[in-house]
């Protein structure tokens, strides 16, 4: 997928760690030391569609997290 459009811009932060058993594509952010999992779906079609949805997710996701936690250096503890 190119990563250089609109949707897909904030996948070029991302490294593809693996893909797991239970059919998952599980990728890593470089810098804010974050996991994705994306769900793959049965229609390779609909593959971007996830992509798309799972990225936008993971902004919000993102944001709440670090209103809840402070990072220190992009790394989140809980104590």
């Amino acid at each position: 997928m190119p990563t250089a459009g609109k949707p897909f811009k904030p996948l070029a932060h991302f490294a593809l760690l693996e893909c797991t058993p239970t059919g998952e594509l599980l990728l890593a952010h470089r810098k804010q030391h974050l996991l994705l999992r994306v769900l793959v779906p049965q229609d390779l079609d609909d593959l971007a569609v996830a992509l798309e949805a799972a990225l936008k997710g993971y902004g919000r996701e993102r944001t709440a997290f670090k209103k809840q936690y402070t990072p220190v250096n992009w790394l989140w503890s809980d104590s």
